[in-house]
């Protein structure tokens, strides 16, 4: 999240993307792969990532905590990747 704050998003996504590689579970990795691949334009790895980490949090308990997200919910994480996939729809119409 560091370097998504520093507006370093190829950075953001490798990092992430690594990390997938190293925990395949790990939403908040997909999720910033996601955001950074929308912010560099990539909308099919942007969707790879969005539809991942919705797997992933399928199932989860709705009540559940995520590792290393502890602040959000199983429903404001959907809603972010709801937005990112209402951004990537927006722009696939221009």
């Amino acid at each position: 999240m560091l370097l998504e704050s520093a507006d370093r998003w190829e950075d953001a996504a490798r990092a992430a993307e690594r990390a997938l590689v190293l925990d395949p579970s790990r939403i908040d990795a997909a999720i910033v792969a996601a955001r950074a691949h929308v912010r560099l334009g990539d909308a099919a790895r942007a969707r790879h990532h969005v539809r991942r980490a919705r797997r992933a949090l399928a199932l989860l308990p709705p009540d559940a905590s995520i590792d290393l997200l502890p602040e959000a919910t199983r429903a404001t994480l959907l809603a972010l990747l709801d937005g990112l996939e209402r951004q990537l729809d927006v722009e696939a119409a221009r």
